[in-house]
Parts: structure tokens; C-alpha cells; sequence
């Protein structure tokens, strides 16, 4: 078969059956609008399957790697896939464009490679230090002892040193399974070189032995660590011996280059005490801090340190005037807690910058700077521009690429030193491709992600020259792409849609990329207008221009040209202007976290907790607005603390809801917390909350993001979806400022990640602010957007240096825009084709035995038991009944398989605040405050409840309802149910719910087995909570204690009874103590929950007894799974009488 990609029926997330056959060496457009699924395609299907079957191959697969993968049927394509992420590079001090470039890293390979010690004296520094070097620091020595730690790597001879040598020198050996150790003690006695000469041909000279470390040691104190160190032959200056490491500020290593005095900051904080001190007297308030009687805030400094300090009359002068030995002993007091607090707010005012002299400001330690390259250390390097670097660097191969493709995409005037917080938009979008292909690349699928986002129609042509060179290197390039530019200029293009969400997803065959939004705006004019003159903010050269107000105006330009640069001096002029309000929404990507949600991020969450938590049913049942939050311990589940799934696993006590039941008991309307949160903003809307949400909800629907909810979490959001959310925001503070003041609303790339039928809502949401005393000012590249625009302010002519000049600004019927040039002929569309021949893959046969099974699995049967589709099928049949039943414990049981006395109490206080004050055992009446907690835990399944409430009834009984009907009992359920043998599933299964990896059985770990051990030592009348029988075993301390404690917490909890002797145990309960409880376990006091080792569980004693080798054992079939590793709930679902093992 030729070299394809092939790609068979993916439905992940909202893809609806792609199916796609591609030729390799294409440049390939994947088009649609935001949310319709193209990322999803892209990176969660075909860039997740090709790591995945890497780490398969190569035989570094987790059981995830080997049970799970995206949703399709079938794949081929044999050679790297390499992916770019929509994501930002971080902007920060300490990020670089030398860093985020990965230029970084082939220098200070360089520097290793090619790099001189220079001494201050003038000799070049040996980089490494010679033996004759070692054997004179330590014969210049007395009382010391020299350590030698070495490895051997393929001989299996240590070395032999002579035994009279060994006894004249008190020489130790030492040894581990890897390290060995010689110990030499060195004093004034032998003054000769024998010991050493013998040494350095048994042990320095020989190729089979790594030497580790050689360190001389003084009265257990580290003199020199020869390993490390080097010294120059004419001075004896010591050096650090080159490598990696030295080059870098970061302290991540040991060895570094970092300057100790600034923490390689370049400067130092240091106390304007011009500004911080008064005139006052020191015995007044001296300093310009409030104060509290006692001491001055925000610092802590209290008035008896002063005093300790003030002495011999001296009270009553100020400061200044202090004598000077009490100034500075006072002005260093001052200073430890000014800068201890130096963050705060009112103190930063008195804090300033001041270059650091042990660096001279840059950074690195002498040990760095002393190693030069071509004359010049790293610091000196790192200031240079690539165009200089290239000049330098013309005997490297690999860094000259590099420089060529910098230079092919204009950024050859950027410093390597220069920070990223500096740079614009379009020049971290260009040193994003370098950082991912500084080396290089062919035979590979590459997919860039909106790599037009922040660049102008100039700077996207300089894209797709180098997209070409990547193509020539025999490598397939796939653009996800909103850039009409970019796409007429691929080979072939892949349209995603027709529209976002749900309602996207599908492989559209007819897709006409020629079909072009017409200029929908009436253009605008006003005679109102704001003037700048002599601007020279950054690159900018004392430039002049106007724009007027109540219009919407475009900054373009190359980037890198100075637009932001323009924009940060505009804020900056009427950032507190008191006739107009300036908001400003930066370039910065929407934090997205796994917990944020579109509720948080837009600030109206705590709103709808309040509404609540306000509410008359949760009054009475005392809830506070923190029972309405999943990321509080009142309000979330108590199994997975509002994480609601794991790759995709729904959580089996709260079904995905991230809620405990109390808090979804609590309906605003008909619709519990939950199920507000995850309503559309359309149908948010008709809902009238709040003014605020319902703004929020308008300015979404008008974006066309209204299918978004306030519970979808911002992590899941695509590129275009996220910049609306965030636009809302800022559109958010607009309305909420809009009072008696204009307004000038400044958008840094508002259309990122934005087709044109985004950008046109967008437009349209403008055209309302400007009726609204707004006037617009936008950064942008976009060529729909700025068609659309009234006016322009052009800066360029070229980028950095080149730029920072008006070349254009004046209403946009007066611009002429640049012609387009075509690299190709048009992009052929490519179609779904279901009737592709997909070879198999080695696992293609187990996922396809999974969707089938689960779609045509049924419950085995049961007479008591009545299953249905889902919950909603289940509570139409039984709504015309007039008293339900529930029991209380089914979803306790579901995942613990037991009842703890903690949860037993919870469960019984819910009840209680729910009014309910009695319940029935069997057809025993019995009052709720004499419910008991037991060690039978299948009696709790025998604890009814009675109500009138069937959603209620659903709710606390774990979704079964209960139904009487004279004598008999029916349970009424979409879930499974075995009362008898204590089995209640989870409450909705899915095709992962047949996979191996989410069902696989826990006391096994699903391989089949388990260790058991003799246990003839065992006497039957032992009781199990007796440690004298454990200590037979010679267990440590350690986990003797923890069978101590563990016991005590298991009893305490009711959840088993150890005291009892073997002989009173069932067969089950004999599992149990020999096997343990993979489900249960308990914090220690003031223990942390994600914390392992402050868990309390019982592992059973043959886990505990696995790590002591010396006890017989043997493999024996798993009494849980009967060997076939998966959990007992999968034996109840069948298909023609087979479970999914047996089922092929």
C-alpha cells in the first residue's frame, strides 16, 4: 500500500463517522467554525492514536495506553505526527526569545562543546581537572580523607590495590548494588605519590570504570569535589569544570550558572528610605506606614524593637540624624521587613530596583562568565540579535537552519535576551514553529493550529514559504485554519460542521471555500476625535496620529511593527481619565482549568449559589451557599470532591453531577443546581435569573456561542469559543460601567480563533456599543474584520526597528490593500468515504468487541427486578403510583460495598432533615432515631423508606424506586440490582463501562491472580485483633503499627469484625481479611485526602505479607474474578448468554 492516512468512522466528542483517506506530502487545510470539531479531529483523534501506539510499540504503555483509545474504527498511518497547540507561549521576565525559540538549547550545547575557561590572569583553564592537579591539593593538605566513588560498568573485576598500601593508608572500601566507595585518609606522614600513582592506573586510568565523584573531605566538610572542579595552572583560581547546566540561571540543577547574590534577576530590591522615611522623630510616627498604636502594618515592625534599638537619648531626633551606628543597626531592621513584604501593594511603592553588582546585571556567577565562545561568555551571546549570532555561528550546521528560517520569518532583529512579555502576538505565533522544529523534521505529519492567529496578510505569506519547505522535506502539514489566505494556498481541504457543538461535527462534502461574506456594515464618521502627538512607546518614532471616536477603528500592520506598542500608550494616556472609561482586553489566552467554568470565569457563579442557597427548601434543611459549589467540601461528591470523571470515567456516586445529593435535593424552578448550570444560555435566558446573567447570556447569544452553558468547563472550550467567553467578560464590564461616561473599549485580536461567520455577529455586537456612547479600538490581522472597519491607523513600514511609524491613517475607503498571491492551484475538497479498505491494527479487534457488545448487552434476569432504558423511562412508568419506597443506601453500596458508621450517620441526618422521622425494616415500622449501623451490611438493603416525592424517592434512593403491591416488592431501575449478593451497579453505564481498564477487578488488579500464603502457622483460636499473632510473621514496626491502626478504624467504622477467630469467618469474610478492601478507606487525623500515606485502609495480610520474601507463597486464581480480572457486576451483563470475556 502506498503511504495514506486513513482514518475510519471517528466519533469522538461530537465527530459524527469521519471517515478520510489522505495522501502523505500535502499541505491540508481543516476548516470549520468554532466549536464544530476540528481540533477535536486533529489532536484528540489522530495525534492522541499516534502517541498512544508509539508508547505501545516501543513497549512504554500503561494499561490506559493498551485499554483506551479515541473513539473510531480504524486508523493507518505509519510514520511521527508532531502537533502545535493553539496555546500561548508564556509571557513572563524569565521567558526569552532565546528559550521559547529552543536557540537556547543549541548554544549551550556549543558552549559545551566548543567553550574556553578563561582565567582573570589570562591562562586558558584546563576544563577539566587533571589527576596531577588532584594529587597536589591533597598533598598540600594534613588530616583529611580523600573519597573516591566509582562504578563498573562491564567488568566484573573491582579493583586490587596492593594489601600493604591498603594497611599503610588506612584505605575502607564500601559497597551497594551500583555506587562503590573507597575512603583514604590523608595526613602529614606520607608525603609520597605511591598510593596515588597506584590509584591512577587501577581505578582513573581504566576504561570499564566510571568515576563518580572525587571529593576531599575535611572534618566531614566538602573541601573540593574534583568531579565538579577545575584550576588554572598559573594561579591555582578555581573553576567549574564545563557543562550544560552553567549556562542557565534556573536553579534546577545544583551546578548552575546562577549569580547568588541577585538569584539571577539581574538586580536587586532594595528600600527607598528617601520615600519611606518622615521628618518626624523616631520616637513619633517616622515612618510613612499607618500605624496601630503598638506597631506599623503590612510590615509587622513593632515599636519595642524600635526601642531595643534606640538608645542614649537619641528619641527625640529623627532619622537622619540618628548616630550612625544606631541608623544602620535600625536601617537594617527596617529593611529585613520591608523586603520581607515587599509584594504587598502599599509597600511595593517603596521599593526600587538597583543593578546587582556581584553580576554587573547579568545574572550569571563568575563560573559562567568565565567560559567564553569566540571571545563571548553566554550573557554576552544572549545580547546579540540573530542576525549577529548568524555571523558567528556560520560553522554550525544545525543553528544556521535555524537562523535561515528566522531570517525567512522576519524576526531576525529580535535580541535573544529580549523577554517574551515584550514581544507582540504574531512574533510569539513565529517563535512558537521554531520552538517545535528547531530540529529537523521529515517523513512527519505536522499540525499547526490557527498558526495565522496575530499575523498580518505580509507576515501569513512568509508562513507559507517556510509550511513549504516543510513540505519539501517530505513531510504532510495539516493547517487548522480560519485564514481565507491560508487556505486557498494548501493542496486540499478538510471542512468540519455545519455548525458548532452538537450540531457540528460531520465531514460537509459540498464545502465552496470561494463563497465569501459580503461587507455587511455601514460605515461610520464622527467629527469627534482623540490626538496623540509624539508617541515613543518601545519602537515607536515621536509618531502623531488621531482616530475618531464613536467608529470602529483597526490598528494594522506587520507584527512586530509596534501596534501594541500604540495601544499601551493610548491606555496608558487615559487610563484614569475622568470623562472617559477605558477597558482594555489583552491577547492573553482564557485561563482554562479542569475545576473554571464559564459561571466562575464571567463572575456570576457565586450569583446562582446565592439564589440557592436562599431558597425555602434550603433553609430547611440549613444549607449555605457553600453546599452549592462543587469544589467545596459541602458541596460536592463525596467519592470524587467535583471532579465528575477521570479520561472520561463517570464518576458512580454522583453519575458525572460533581454534586451531592443534598444540594441537588434544591430546585430553582424545576432545574437543581446542577441542571441549571448545564441549560444552554438560550434557555438561561427565558429563565430571567438576574440582569447580570441575563447580559451575559444576550452578548453570548449574539457572539453565536448561546449552545454554551455556565457549567462548561473553560478547559473544554475551542480556541474561537474561548475568545468569545472571554470577550463577554470584558463586554460585561462595558455594561456595567456605561453610566455617564463614554467609553473606549480596546480589543488586542478580538477575532482570534474566529471564521468569518463569527466575525460577522461579532461585528454586529460592535455596531450596538457604538449607539452606546462607545467607540472601538481593535488590533488586528484579520481581513474580513478590518474591511469592516470605519477606520485605520497603519504602523510599519517592516517590523522592530523597521517599524514604528504611521503609514497610514484616515478613514478605510482611502486604503488600498495589498494583492494576494496564489502559491498553487485551488484546494481540492476532500469528502467522507466510509468504503475505505483501513488495514487492522493489533487491537482494532478488542475495541470493535466492546461497542458491539454494549449495544446489544441486556441485565440478566431478575423477578424482583424491573430495568428500563434510563432514570427518565423509569420515572414516566411509575408517576401514576400514590406512595414510593426507597432505600437510602443503594449508592453507598454501589461504590463501597459496605456501609461506614461515618456514612451511615450522614445518611440518617439527610434523612432526618429531610422530615423524615421513621422507617421500615421488612414490614416493621420502626422510629429513624433507632436506626442502628451494623457489621450486616446487606441489612441496610432491607431499609425502606416511604414518600410521595418519586423524584425525591430517585434522588436519595440512588435511582431505584421501590413499589409494593400487596406481599411482593419490586425494584424499579435502570441499573443493575442483586439484593442478595449485595450488588447495586452504577447508575448508567457506557461502552468504558466493557472496557478492562475502567471495570477491571481491584482485589486482582485484573491480571487474574493472587498471592496466597501458608497459613499453617495460623491457630483457629486466634482472635484477628490480637498483634501478638502478627509478630510470628517478624513483620517491621512499621507495619505492625498500621495493622493496628487499621484495624481499630475498621472496627470503629463498623465496617468489619476482627475480633474474631478464623474459624467464625464465612468464606467471604475470610476473603475479605486475606485480600482486603480495594474500595474503603479513611484519612488519619489531619491527614490529606490526595496524600496516599495518610490513608488508613486494610490491604489484607497476604498484601501486607508480599513484601517479605522469606514467607512460602504461591499463585493462586483470584477468588473475586474466578481469573478472568474483571469486577462481578460485568458477569450480569450478557449477550446470547455471554459475558464480555467470553464474548468474541
Amino acid at each position: 500500500m502506498s503511504q495514506v492516512l486513513q482514518l475510519l468512522n471517528a466519533n469522538e466528542k461530537n465527530l459524527k463517522n469521519i471517515s478520510l483517506e489522505l495522501p502523505i506530502n500535502k499541505i491540508i487545510a481543516v476548516t470549520g467554525i468554532s466549536g464544530s470539531g476540528k481540533s477535536t479531529l486533529m489532536f484528540d483523534v489522530i495525534l492522541k492514536e499516534y502517541f498512544r501506539r508509539e508508547k505501545i510499540i516501543n513497549n512504554r504503555a500503561t494499561d490506559y495506553d493498551k485499554y483506551c483509545r479515541p473513539d473510531f474504527e480504524k486508523f493507518f498511518y505509519l510514520n511521527k505526527v508532531i502537533g502545535i497547540n493553539q496555546k500561548s507561549l508564556l509571557k513572563s521576565e524569565v521567558s526569552t526569545v532565546s528559550t521559547v525559540s529552543g536557540v537556547n538549547e543549541i548554544i549551550k550545547q556549543l558552549f559545551v562543546k566548543f567553550g574556553k575557561i578563561h582565567c582573570s590572569c589570562g591562562n586558558y583553564v584546563p576544563s577539566t581537572c587533571d589527576i596531577k592537579d588532584v594529587f597536589s591539593k591533597i598533598l598540600s593538605t594534613n588530616n583529611t580523607k580523600l573519597k573516591i566513588l566509582y562504578k563498573i560498568k562491564d567488568s566484573k573485576d573491582d579493583i586490587k590495590i596492593n594489601i600493604k598500601t591498603i594497611n599503610a593508608f588506612n584505605i575502607e572500601k564500601f559497597y551497594n548494588d551500583q555506587i562503590k566507595k573507597i575512603n583514604i585518609k590523608v595526613d602529614g606522614t606520607y608525603k609520597n605519590e605511591s598510593i596515588y600513582g597506584e590509584i591512577n592506573s587501577s581505578l582513573l586510568n581504566r576504561d570499564d570504570i566510571e568515576v563518580k565523584k572525587i571529593l576531599l573531605v575535611e572534618n566531614s566538610e566538602m573541601i573540593y569535589d574534583f568531579s565538579i572542579q577545575t584550576f588554572c595552572n598559573i594561579c591555582d583560581e578555581e573553576y567549574l569544570s564545563i557543562r550544560k547546566s552553567l549556562f542557565t540561571r534556573s536553579k534546577i540543577s545544583k551546578i548552575n550558572g546562577c549569580c547568588t547574590k541577585c538569584n539571577g534577576e539581574s538586580f536587586l530590591d532594595t528600600v527607598d528610605f528617601e520615600s519611606l522615611i518622615n521628618n518626624s522623630s523616631v520616637s513619633e510616627k517616622f515612618i510613612n506606614l499607618p500605624h496601630n498604636g503598638k506597631a506599623y502594618k503590612y510590615i509587622y515592625l513593632q515599636d519595642k524593637e524600635i526601642f531595643k534599638i534606640i538608645r542614649d537619648g537619641q528619641n527625640d531626633v529623627d532619622f537622619f540624624s540618628l548616630r550612625h551606628d544606631i541608623r544602620d543597626e535600625l536601617k537594617k531592621l527596617i529593611n529585613e521587613k520591608v523586603l520581607n513584604h515587599k509584594n504587598h501593594e502599599v509597600i511595593l511603592k517603596y521599593i526600587r530596583k538597583e543593578m546587582c553588582l556581584d553580576c554587573e546585571g547579568t545574572g550569571f556567577n563568575k563560573y559562567a562568565l568565565s567560559i567564553k565562545l569566540d571571545g563571548l561568555n553566554i550573557f554576552q551571546i544572549n545580547d546579540l540579535n540573530f542576525i549577529d549570532l548568524k555571523k558567528i555561528f556560520l560553522r554550525d550546521e544545525k543553528i544556521i537552519n535555524i537562523l535561515n528560517m528566522i531570517e525567512d520569518l522576519s524576526l531576525s532583529y529580535l535580541k535573544l535576551s529580549r523577554s517574551t512579555k515584550t514581544l507582540s502576538g504574531g512574533e510569539l505565533q513565529r517563535l512558537k514553529i521554531l520552538n517545535a522544529l528547531f530540529n529537523y523534521v521529515s517523513n512527519s505529519i505536522i499540525i499547526f493550529d490557527e498558526i495565522s492567529s496575530g499575523l498580518s496578510l505580509q507576515d501569513q505569506n512568509k508562513i507559507i514559504n517556510v509550511i513549504n519547505k516543510l513540505k519539501s522535506q517530505n513531510n504532510t502539514i495539516f493547517l487548522i485554519e480560519h485564514s481565507e489566505y491560508l487556505i486557498e494556498n494548501c493542496d486540499m481541504l478538510i471542512s468540519i460542521g455545519p455548525e458548532s457543538g452538537v450540531n457540528g461535527g460531520s465531514l460537509i462534502n459540498n464545502y465552496n471555500y470561494k463563497i465569501r461574506k459580503n461587507i455587511l456594515r455601514n460605515k461610520l464618521s464622527s467629527d469627534q476625535k482623540l490626538f496623540f502627538s509624539n508617541v515613543s512607546n518601545n519602537n515607536l518614532k515621536n509618531i502623531d496620529f488621531y482616530f475618531p471616536l464613536n467608529v470602529l477603528t483597526s490598528v494594522i500592520g506587520v507584527s512586530g511593527s509596534g501596534k501594541s506598542s500604540l495601544i499601551a500608550s493610548i491606555q496608558n494616556e487615559y487610563k484614569n481619565h475622568k470623562d472617559l472609561n477605558v477597558i482594555y482586553m489583552a491577547q492573553e489566552d482564557l485561563y482554562k482549568s479542569s475545576r473554571s467554568i464559564v459561571a466562575t470565569y464571567n463572575e456570576v457563579f457565586d450569583e446562582i449559589r446565592t439564589i440557592y442557597a436562599n431558597l425555602h427548601a434550603s433553609k430547611l434543611l440549613n444549607l449555605s451557599i457553600s453546599n452549592f459549589s462543587p469544589n467545596t467540601i459541602e458541596g460536592s461528591c463525596e467519592l470524587c470532591r467535583g471532579k465528575s470523571d477521570s479520561d472520561e470515567t463517570i464518576c458512580k456516586k454522583c453519575f458525572g453531577t460533581k454534586f451531592n445529593f443534598i444540594s441537588l435535593s434544591v430546585s430553582y424552578g424545576k432545574y437543581n443546581i446542577y441542571e441549571l448550570l448545564n441549560l444552554s444560555f438560550h434557555e438561561i435566558l427565558q429563565l430571567n435569573i438576574s440582569k447580570k446573567i441575563n447580559k451575559l447570556s444576550e452578548i453570548l447569544i449574539k457572539l453565536g456561542v448561546g449552545y454554551l452553558s455556565l457549567g462548561r468547563t473553560t478547559s473544554s472550550l475551542s480556541g474561537g469559543e474561548a475568545q468569545r467567553v472571554k470577550l463577554a467578560k470584558f463586554l460585561l464590564e462595558f455594561f456595567k460601567n456605561n453610566k455617564n461616561k463614554d467609553t473606549l473599549l480596546i480589543l488586542d485580536e478580538p477575532s482570534k480563533g474566529l471564521g468569518n461567520t463569527d466575525i460577522t455577529m461579532l461585528l454586529e455586537l460592535i455596531d450596538d456599543l457604538l449607539l452606546m456612547k462607545c467607540s472601538v479600538i481593535a488590533v488586528e490581522h484579520n481581513e474580513y474584520f478590518i474591511k469592516n472597519s470605519d477606520f485605520l491607523i497603519q504602523i510599519g513600514p517592516k517590523s522592530g526597528p523597521e517599524g514604528g511609524e504611521i503609514t497610514f491613517c484616515n478613514y478605510i475607503q482611502f486604503y488600498t490593500f495589498p494583492e494576494k498571491h496564489r502559491t498553487g492551484s485551488e484546494p481540492q475538497i476532500v469528502v467522507n468515504n466510509s468504503l475505505i479498505n483501513v488495514p487492522d491494527w493489533m487491537d482494532d479487534h478488542y475495541f470493535k468487541k466492546i461497542k458491539n457488545f454494549h449495544e446489544r448487552s441486556s441485565i440478566k434476569s431478575n423477578p424482583i427486578v424491573i430495568n428500563y432504558m434510563d432514570e427518565n423511562e423509569v420515572l414516566n412508568a411509575l408517576s401514576y403510583e400514590k406512595e414510593y419506597f426507597f432505600c437510602p443506601f443503594f449508592d453507598e453500596i454501589s461504590h463501597f460495598k459496605s456501609v461506614s458508621k461515618t456514612a451511615f450517620n450522614s445518611i440518617r441526618n439527610t434523612l432526618k432533615s429531610f422530615g423524615f422521622d421513621e422507617y421500615f425494616y421488612f414490614d416493621q415500622k420502626i422510629e429513624l432515631k433507632k436506626m442502628s449501623v451494623t457489621y450486616d451490611h446487606k441489612n441496610y438493603l432491607n431499609i425502606f423508606l416511604k414518600t410521595n416525592d418519586i423524584n425525591l424517592c430517585n434522588t436519595i434512593g440512588g435511582g431505584v424506586i421501590i413499589i409494593k403491591n400487596g406481599d411482593r416488592i419490586y425494584y424499579h431501575t435502570n441499573r443493575l440490582l442483586d439484593i442478595e449478593n449485595i450488588i447495586v451497579g452504577p447508575r448508567e453505564i457506557n461502552k468504558n463501562y466493557f472496557n478492562k481498564y475502567y471495570s477491571s477487578c481491584c482485589y486482582c488488579g485484573g491480571i487474574g491472580y493472587r498471592k496466597i500464603y501458608d497459613i499453617s502457622i495460623f491457630n483457629d483460636e486466634i482472635l484477628l485483633d490480637d498483634l501478638e499473632f502478627y509478630k510470628k510473621f517478624n513483620l517491621s514496626k512499621g507495619d505492625l503499627y498500621k495493622i493496628k491502626v487499621s484495624i481499630k478504624k475498621f472496627m470503629e467504622e463498623m465496617i468489619f469484625d476482627f475480633h474474631k477467630k478464623l474459624s467464625d469467618l464465612s468464606d467471604s469474610q475470610c476473603y475479605y481479611y486475606f485480600y482486603g478492601d480495594p474500595y474503603v478507606f479513611f484519612l488519619s487525623k489531619d491527614g490529606r485526602k490526595n496524600a496516599l500515606g495518610d490513608r488508613i485502609v486494610w490491604n489484607g495480610l497476604f498484601k501486607i505479607l508480599e513484601k517479605y520474601k522469606s514467607i512460602p507463597n504461591i499463585d493462586c486464581e483470584c477468588p473475586y474474578c474466578f481469573g478472568e480480572g474483571y469486577i462481578q457486576d460485568i458477569n450480569y451483563y450478557l449477550v446470547n448468554g455471554k459475558s464480555i470475556y467470553q464474548y468474541d
